[in-house]
């Protein structure tokens, strides 16, 4: 059996919580006003925390706000279904944010349009930002997370620091979610990962950046029309794996 824990006080009804974090050289914040002055190089990620199975879901963004990213309301309506979440009602809290506020909403009208039971709204006290701990404490969590497996990487490439504008750190941020979900056991005695499947994460992982050989997965007219001089496995960089449907993530040279 799963046991979901809650604070004294609370219902338990679902509850997600979701904020910006902003990570740069020098460290993480959940404001921009909090980042050191001069930092040219500083990524902005939307990170969702599920009370429930205390996952955690990191989105790594162009700009903030729906209309600078508008798969990021249907991206985080599949990861809340993974969770099962979906049909559910469900509170969704965060601060006064216009653009995070925005987000909700549109949240909240997609869920509507697909059946689900309702959405409510949360914005916590304007500079009352404790009020939202949880989700804070899991960008930081994320923070630390992100910058282990940066510094393993560079250690294992032969030092060079690699830049937060390089594209592999927007994968290290995804991966270092998907990390803590499986493998961090929480308070209640299991992992996110164990809550939400039912079991322990199982799926073979590799160093994050590790060169692999692999076989790219084949369309049904490639097998009909098989070649058997045609190469069967290629190189590639093992990126970590998707916690859905456990498939690998390699990157090659066409993407």
């Amino acid at each position: 059996d799963v046991y979901h824990a809650r604070l004294d006080g609370e219902s338990d009804m679902p509850r997600t919580g979701m904020d910006y974090m902003h990570l740069s050289e020098h460290g993480v914040s959940h404001k921009a006003s909090e980042v050191e002055k001069g930092e040219t190089e500083i990524i902005t990620m939307l990170v969702l925390k599920d009370a429930w199975h205390k996952s955690i879901w990191v989105y790594p963004l162009e700009g903030k706000g729906v209309t600078a990213a508008e798969w990021l309301p249907g991206m985080v309506r599949k990861d809340m279904a993974t969770s099962g979440l979906d049909n559910c009602m469900l509170v969704v809290k965060s601060d006064q944010e216009p653009a995070i506020r925005e987000l909700q909403e549109e949240l909240a009208r997609q869920r509507r349009a697909e059946g689900a039971v309702g959405t409510i709204i949360e914005n916590s006290k304007v500079g009352d930002s404790s009020s939202n701990g949880r989700t804070e404490r899991a960008i930081q969590e994320l923070g630390g997370m992100v910058r282990t497996l940066k510094f393993a990487l560079e250690e294992r490439t032969g030092g060079e620091r690699i830049g937060l504008a390089h594209p592999i750190v927007l994968w290290i941020a995804k991966h270092a979610a998907a990390q803590i979900m499986r493998f961090q056991v929480r308070a209640n005695g299991i992992t996110s990962y164990q809550s939400i499947k039912g079991r322990k994460c199982r799926d073979p992982i590799l160093e994050f950046g590790e060169c692999v050989l692999f076989r790219p997965p084949k369309t049904n007219q490639e097998r009909k029309h098989k070649n058997a001089l045609e190469e069967r496995v290629l190189d590639g960089v093992w990126l970590g794996s998707d916690i859905r449907s456990g498939a690998d993530i390699v990157a090659t040279d066409t993407g």
